[in-house]
C-alpha cells in the first residue's frame, strides 16, 4: 500500500511540471522592466595640443654701402741709391799670418806671425839663401824674431813697428871649415794688408 502511494506521488511530481511547460501563458498589461545598469568607462582625456606662437621675423635691414674710392696713381720720383761702405771692425778677426818672402836675391824666408793682443803680435822668420859659384856655392841659414806693435790696435793688420834680433850662419859648400856666424839686431817698420779672401800682403824694411 505504501509503495503505491509513493509511486503516485512521484508520478504527480514529474507530470505537473511537464504539463506546465507545454502550455503557453499569455500575459497582457504593462510590464515594468528595470533599465540596464549604466556602465561608466573612464577614458583618459588627451592633453590639449601645444600651440607655439612664432614671432614674426623682423623686417630686413637695408644697408647702404658706399662705393670704394677710386685708386689714385702716385708717381714717385726715383731716388738715387748711395752705396755705403761697411765700416771695418774695431779689431781684426785674424789671429795668425803665414807668408813667404819673395826677395830671394838677398834673403828668402818663411814668415809666421801670431796675434798676442789687439796692439801686439809675435813674428818669427826662418831665413835661407844659396848662391852657386863655380863648382861650389855659398849658403846661409838663420832665424829672426822680435815683436810687432800696431798703433791702430788691429793686429796683425795695419801699420806696425818693432825690434828684431836674429842669428845667421854663412858658409861654402866645398869648404865646410870656413863659415861665418852673425848675430844681427835692429828695428823694422811696415804695413800689412789682409783681404776678405784671407790673402795677406806686407811691405816693410
Amino acid at each position: 500500500m505504501r509503495k503505491k502511494v509513493l509511486f503516485a506521488f512521484l508520478f504527480t511530481a514529474l507530470l505537473v511540471p511537464a504539463v506546465a511547460a507545454g502550455q503557453t501563458v499569455t500575459v497582457t498589461g504593462q510590464v515594468n522592466v528595470p533599465p540596464p545598469p549604466t556602465v561608466v568607462v573612464d577614458v583618459a582625456t588627451p592633453p590639449p595640443p601645444t600651440v607655439v606662437v612664432a614671432e614674426p621675423a623682423p623686417p630686413p635691414t637695408v644697408v647702404y654701402a658706399e662705393p670704394a674710392p677710386q685708386q689714385q696713381v702716385v708717381y714717385a720720383q726715383p731716388q738715387p741709391v748711395y752705396m755705403v761702405e761697411e765700416p771695418e771692425p774695431e779689431t781684426s778677426p785674424y789671429w795668425a799670418v803665414f807668408s813667404l818672402n819673395p826677395v830671394l836675391i838677398w834673403f828668402g824666408g818663411l814668415h809666421f806671425e801670431f796675434k798676442i793682443m789687439d796692439w801686439m803680435a809675435f813674428p818669427f822668420q826662418v831665413d835661407f839663401m844659396y848662391f852657386g859659384v863655380g863648382d861650389g856655392g855659398f849658403y846661409m841659414v838663420g832665424g829672426l824674431t822680435g815683436l810687432n806693435f800696431f798703433p791702430g790696435g788691429r793686429a796683425p793688420e795695419g801699420l806696425y813697428v818693432g825690434p828684431r834680433i836674429g842669428y845667421d850662419h854663412l858658409g861654402f859648400t866645398e869648404a865646410t871649415d870656413d863659415y861665418i856666424e852673425l848675430v844681427r839686431a835692429g828695428a823694422i817698420i811696415g804695413y800689412q794688408w789682409i783681404w776678405d779672401s784671407s790673402f795677406a800682403f806686407a811691405i816693410g824694411g
